[in-house]
């Protein structure tokens, strides 16, 4: 054995020197340029100033009759549109408001959706968008988003709430704001050669360690829920956080169709590590990802990802969404670490005159302790217990 080691040794060398100088060549072809962006991430233009307008409240189906949805659709994100506030709706059976602003010749300019929430720990609340990463106030003008959230304000009292949280990516609303969290997106080559050469010799190696486990990856519909939920609630279980019920992303896949994907990694025929993935337009999204604590070991989750990234370059998309992250925490290194780039989130609280801002996330001292009890429990009773809890902390 040591005599074969000693005769392979030039040859591994030799083909680590190969590998740098091929990266070399190929790092040739590859013209430098400015980093772009999805187009949902541009900000609201300062100089587009719209004067005069109204902002109206709709609730019910007085939305659905206004013209919202198709406005959202062309200049709103995912979740804006109207087969995700359906599946929000059914799932949850929040009440939704919409404050929309028409201009002088009543042409929609913007709009923000509002979801009404209502918990013991938080009192009577509105979010915009719950469960999901983006959300927020929509129109061109900067000037239009501010008078949205100044609208929404008014509604702290007409509507006896504690506090109104409004998420977006947009900056400079005037209002009480939180830059904790990011999104990490990465911009994707042409090719998965360009990719593979762009992650770098380390990543690849991570990468390639679970391939000695033979893992098995499957792409699909509802035929996979029951294999995602099972690795899911248990990976939610170890976090501490109540799991989402299975009807939800049942819903999901229902209204959303092609757009909407799970995938499944199996080992030895079982369920290790699993993703949701969500297509709008030029950008696959990843909302939620688990991995089986015990597949760690096996560098699956690596191994999924980057089986997540060839399927994103096959669907024809230029960016990766790996998700939001709270800055320098594990899972922001995790995704920093493919190359993704951070943008910066800015989550806009609206409260009664000296009120205190709550916090809706994991960091909010009132969730430690519950946090620690509910690692405790079996998986079984999180899948009972838990849609019922998170339908209000979104």
């Amino acid at each position: 054995m040591r005599e074969l080691g000693q005769q392979s040794a030039p040859l591994e060398l030799q083909r680590k020197t190969i590998e740098k100088c091929l990266e070399s060549w190929l790092e040739q072809f590859q013209t430098p340029s400015e980093p772009s962006s999805p187009t949902w991430f541009d900000a609201p233009q300062q100089h587009y100033q719209i004067h005069q307008f109204d902002v109206e409240l709709l609730e019910h189906e007085q939305v659905e009759r206004s013209g919202w949805f198709d406005f959202a659709a062309k200049q709103g994100c995912a979740y804006h549109q109207l087969a995700v506030d359906s599946a929000i709706v059914q799932s949850f059976g929040l009440q939704r408001l919409v404050l929309l602003a028409r201009d002088e010749q009543q042409q929609i300019i913007g709009g923000l959706p509002l979801y009404l929430l209502s918990s013991k720990l938080f009192g009577r609340f509105a979010v915009s968008i719950p469960y999901f990463n983006y959300g927020g106030p929509v129109s061109r003008c900067i000037t239009v988003q501010r008078a949205l959230l100044q609208q929404a304000a008014r509604l702290l009292q007409t509507h006896r709430l504690d506090f109104i949280e409004v998420r977006t990516i947009a900056p400079g609303l005037n209002a009480v704001v939180s830059e904790k969290k990011v999104s990490m997106v990465l911009e994707l080559p042409n090719s998965f050669e360009q990719l593979t050469v762009q992650l770098g010799a380390k990543l690849r190696a991570q990468v390639n360690k679970a391939l000695v486990h033979r893992p098995q990856l499957e792409i699909g519909g509802i035929e996979l829920l029951d294999d995602f939920y099972r690795v899911f609630a248990e990976n939610m279980r170890d976090l501490g956080t109540p799991v989402y019920a299975k009807s939800w992303f049942a819903n999901l896949l229902r209204v959303l169709q092609q757009r909407a994907r799970l995938v499944v990694v199996y080992h030895q025929q079982k369920p290790v590590a699993v993703a949701f993935l969500l297509h709008h337009n030029e950008v696959m999204e990843v909302p939620w990802a688990s991995t089986l604590r015990r597949a760690n070991p096996m560098n699956m989750n690596m191994w999924m990802y980057q089986q997540l990234l060839q399927y994103s370059l096959q669907q024809g998309c230029r960016f990766f969404d790996f998700g939001r992250s709270t800055k320098d925490a594990p899972t922001y290194r995790f995704k920093k670490q493919w190359g993704a780039r951070a943008y910066q989130h800015y989550w806009y609280t609206l409260l009664p005159e000296g009120a205190a801002a709550a916090e809706l996330n994991p960091d909010n001292t009132k969730f430690k302790l519950v946090i620690r009890i509910w690692q405790m429990l079996p998986v079984w009773l999180t899948k009972l217990v838990g849609p019922l809890i998170i339908k209000n902390l979104p």
